[in-house]
């Protein structure tokens, strides 16, 4: 029965992965293999389309085409023979960020013109990329939100304008006159606007999902809309839909995006904590942020994650860090405060109370962070973090087993406070088997019943000789028990 159990949940996971849509936090992400034929088609778009533009994703980059490009969004898709017109906006075989315009006359590098990051972004490894173009002469790139010098890749084309034709636009093609080029990789929330955003403007919405359209956001593909289907919905309006071809396929993504967010891109980030509460009333606090990052995200999400592998009772929200390193992975603290209106905790069952993690959303298991617990002050705090992650509180009341430790009398028994002077608060580990206390010498003393596993027992030892006593429960697998001290 058991496995029956389990198989139908292992297959009802999977139905749900493949078969849904999924607007959770990062969502889904397009996957491109690089090879010919595999891109999105959004048909003959933009065609009114000039000087400024604004131009944003998330990518994650798996591989680099030797000699090639790596695009993200190309318009006015000629093929190969013809002349280069529309935008560009591609990396090149070194991981560099090109933004380029043709001139329509002609195939060689003399007909186009733009600019030419000189840092590269690193493969796999998710990096927000924005381009703001105000002419063609002035072109600003952004890394994660920070600004990058470039250089111009001017080969004698003249035009100062956007040229276009009936041709498509693709998101992970281009094709030049002489080849095509594809992307290797993962690519989110792409966004195009008819406006040259600002550093701050880009900054705010980086780790943001953008549910209300402002004007100027003329197309935006978050890819969440299924995991199987061939559609990239355009979710301004109008609508400018995608048509995916070949062997794209859609994950679950891994950008840092959320329905919330604070950040800041101090120069010095001694004394900066970031905090950001959320409907049932915990908080969770950046600081002691460390190794000089450019800039860091919090951000929440106002949903349950998408996949809870790992988890039991949870609250109806998580967050996540990213940071927009420098030289070195960024270090930081987080603190996370809860409240007994989050659902999940209260003052009886709070010594479960645990921190949760996974890098992305593309992780589909959430493992326990070890976080230090002070029912105190009601929170939980974890020191020297040093990768992106997303968090969740969590009370984990039916799944011990793994968490608890080998000692000397089996597995510990989840027993506080300890030492205590009246009551003991007890986790059962099992609903067949009693919770039992026995003085030094073995003798049993008292025995409780337990009806269910995870059930919080209040024993009240006020009454015992003080001294040293052992609390032992057992399940179908193993022996649990502590040493506790009774003053």
């Amino acid at each position: 029965m058991k496995k029956f159990i389990l198989f139908s949940l292992l297959i009802a996971s999977i139905n749900q992965l493949i078969g849904q849509s999924n607007y959770i936090g990062s969502g889904i992400s397009v996957q491109f293999s690089g090879t010919t034929g595999n891109y999105i088609n959004l048909g003959d778009v933009y065609n009114d389309l000039n000087f400024p533009v604004t131009v944003e994703a998330w990518v994650k980059p798996t591989g680099w085409t030797p000699g090639g490009y790596s695009p993200i969004i190309a318009t006015d898709i000629i093929g190969v023979g013809g002349s280069y017109y529309g935008f560009w906006f591609r990396f090149n075989s070194a991981g560099q960020l090109i933004f380029e315009i043709g001139d329509g006359s002609g195939s060689g590098g003399s007909d186009r013109r733009g600019k030419v990051t000189t840092a590269s972004v690193s493969l796999n490894k998710w990096t927000h990329v924005a381009v703001v173009a105000t002419s063609v002469t002035d072109i600003k790139f952004y890394f994660n939100g920070v600004l990058q010098t470039a250089n111009f890749t001017d080969g004698g084309a003249s035009n100062t304008s956007i040229l276009h034709t009936t041709y498509s636009a693709n998101i992970g093609r281009q094709i030049t006159p002489t080849t095509e080029h594809d992307f290797t990789g993962q690519i989110d929330e792409v966004r195009l606007w008819n406006v040259a955003r600002t550093e701050t403007q880009i900054r705010d919405y980086m780790c943001l999902k953008i549910t209300t359209m402002p004007i100027s956001l003329i197309g935006y593909w978050n890819f969440d809309e299924s995991y199987v289907d061939a559609t990239a919905n355009d979710i301004t309006t109008p609508a400018e839909n995608g048509t995916t071809g070949g062997t794209v396929t859609k994950l679950s993504s891994g950008a840092p995006i959320g329905d919330a967010r604070v950040y800041s891109y101090a120069a010095d980030f001694t004394g900066v904590t970031l905090s950001l509460n959320s409907s049932g009333g915990d908080i969770l606090k950046v600081n002691k942020i460390g190794n000089a990052p450019y800039g860091v995200h919090l951000y929440r999400v106002n949903f349950e994650p998408y996949s809870t592998s790992g988890l039991a009772s949870i609250p109806n929200y998580y967050y996540g860090v990213f940071t927009a390193d420098h030289a070195t992975a960024a270090k930081y603290t987080i603190t996370y405060l809860y409240s007994y209106d989050n659902g999940v905790v209260d003052s009886f069952n709070e010594v479960g109370s645990k921190i949760y993690k996974r890098l992305d959303g593309s992780v589909t298991m959430w493992t326990n962070l070890s976080a230090l617990l002070d029912t105190g002050s009601n929170k939980l705090t974890k020191k020297n973090i040093a990768t992106r992650d997303e968090f969740i509180f969590n009370y984990k009341a039916n799944a011990r087993f793994a968490e608890n430790e080998p000692s000397g009398l089996g597995f510990k028994l989840k027993v506080n406070p300890n030492p205590t002077t009246s009551n003991i608060i007890v986790e059962s580990v099992s609903q067949f088997e009693p919770i039992q206390i026995f003085d030094i010498s073995g003798k049993l003393i008292k025995s409780y019943t337990a009806n269910q596993i995870g059930e919080i027992i209040i024993i009240d030892v006020s009454g015992f000789t003080p001294g040293l006593y052992i609390v032992k429960q057992n399940n179908l697998d193993n022996t649990f028990s502590t040493e506790i001290i009774i003053q």
